[in-house]
């Protein structure tokens, strides 16, 4: 009877084992991007947050279209993170938003993740990285 009971626990152990390696060959990378607005726009706060979102492309256009959910931040130098990232590169960008509607605010600071928005840096992530990035913008550049 040892032997009959044996069996199917040492299955379901194995099978756990086999399933918990399937799943962190299948993990990706994680990103953690510290947000600092050095502008003279005002405060971060609740009724001025920064959306930080990220792309698989350069975001060019309204036609863009962000990977995973935008983070919110509400204060300035604040780190977000994205995790279980299977793309690369990405493209981080932060704005001012509203934050009833999450959608940007028409003439306010823009920032990405670089040297320019023509060439903007693109964060190389793998399988189990974790990357820091700090994104830090002013009033350079604006939202149409």
């Amino acid at each position: 009877m040892a032997t009959k009971t044996t069996i199917p626990v040492i299955a379901l152990l194995l099978l756990s084992l086999f399933a918990g390696g399937v799943a962190s060959a299948q993990d990706g990378g994680t990103l953690e991007v510290s947000v600092r607005y050095i502008g003279t726009e005002g405060a971060v706060n609740e009724e001025r947050p920064i959306i930080v979102a990220m792309f698989d492309n350069p975001p060019a256009g309204e036609s863009a279209r962000p990977v995973g959910f935008p983070q919110l931040v509400q204060e300035n130098g604040v780190t977000v993170t994205f995790e279980d990232l299977t793309t690369s590169p990405v493209y981080v960008v932060a704005f001012f938003g509203n934050p009833a509607s999450g959608q940007p605010v028409s003439g306010g600071p823009l920032g990405i993740y670089g040297d320019s928005w023509e060439e903007p840096d693109g964060i190389d992530i793998t399988d189990g990285d974790t990357i820091e990035v700090e994104l830090r913008f002013d009033d350079t550049l604006r939202m149409p």
